[in-house]
């Protein structure tokens, strides 16, 4: 089955201090389907790492939201995407 995913990093939580330094504390949420405990392991980790150090960033500041969405949770063009899924594996 087709994963869709979606990935979005906001500036809106508040700061964190570091050192005597305060930084912005990003909140990356990620939106997909299903996903095992490795998964989200590796993305948490995978996303923060990228993240800070191209943000220049430290990890710690980082907060990480996972929200997994079942087919038949979202819509598109007046249907379910598990019909939408279903038609086109068909």
């Amino acid at each position: 089955m087709p994963c869709i995913v979606y990935i979005a990093i906001e500036f809106n939580l508040g700061v964190f201090t570091v050192t005597d330094k305060e930084v912005e504390m990003p909140v990356i949420t990620i939106e997909a389907g299903d996903m095992s405990k490795e998964q989200k392991n590796t993305l948490i980790e995978g996303f923060t790492k990228v993240a800070s150090e191209t943000l220049n960033i430290p990890a710690q500041a980082f907060v990480v939201i996972l929200k997994e969405n079942k087919a038949d949770n979202i819509g598109s063009g007046g249907k379910m995407l598990s019909k939408i899924m279903a038609e086109h594996q068909g």
